[in-house]
């Protein structure tokens, strides 16, 4: 077993999950997050599965299984993603259409860390979210270390992660919304199921991404 399945399994033991449908969250492909462009995770509130499986699931696994993101907030990962995978300093691709193989690699090779791992519902009680973190925020970070991004888009979860997860580190703005924690770019965004036109959603982060440097070469934040 992984160091980090036994983080996982770590965290599954507090009591807090046992018995409370915890999730197995982290990166969704390890072949294609290793070959991806620009190493991009996501954090998010938590993660729902319909059946309510007492055992819960692993969302990495169910994600891998559907081979494409479904869902609204899946589907918006996949294209922020490849805003982030693709993007330069210059110039955001145009946003990609449900149904390009492309849109699907990007959500693969991305990663999805949850700060309510356990007991999720469809729709978030952001008191209970923010408990969670506070319980978890240490393992949390720990999960992101082991991970190892370069970006990481808070989906609605900034204010929790900031207080929780790096109570501690220096915080260095980078561009609005944009900050530097611990040399990794992070962007605090909407939550992906926001109802603002996905358009609109996709530049604002592209935005965010090429003023902040997110988008350029080591060798070019040094220049």
């Amino acid at each position: 077993m992984s160091e980090y399945e036994q983080l996982l399994n770590q965290i599954a033991s507090r009591p807090h999950h046992v018995g409370n449908r915890f999730v197995r969250d982290g990166i969704l492909d390890e072949a294609r997050w290793a070959s991806s462009p620009r190493k991009t995770l996501f954090l998010l509130r938590e993660a729902y599965e319909k059946q309510r499986r007492p055992e819960g699931f692993d969302q990495r696994e169910k994600i891998r299984g559907w081979g494409k993101p479904k869902g609204k907030t899946l589907r918006a990962i996949a294209n922020w993603a490849f805003a982030a995978h693709r993007g330069t300093p210059s110039q955001i691709p145009v946003i990609m259409t449900d149904n390009k193989p492309e849109r699907a690699e990007a959500c693969l090779a991305c990663a999805i860390v949850n700060v309510k791992k356990s007991g999720g519902e469809s729709r978030s009680d952001l008191k209970q979210v923010a408990k969670f973190c506070k319980l978890d925020g240490d393992k949390i970070r720990d999960q992101i270390e082991m991970i190892d991004p370069e970006i990481i888009i808070c989906g609605g979860t900034w204010r929790e992660a900031r207080q929780f997860i790096w109570p501690n580190d220096e915080k260095t703005d980078a561009y609005a919304r944009t900050y530097r924690i611990r040399g990794r770019f992070v962007v605090d965004f909407w939550h992906p199921a926001n109802q603002f036109p996905k358009v609109l959603n996709y530049y604002a982060l592209g935005c965010l991404l090429q003023n902040s440097g997110a988008l350029e070469s080591p060798s070019q934040r040094e220049a």
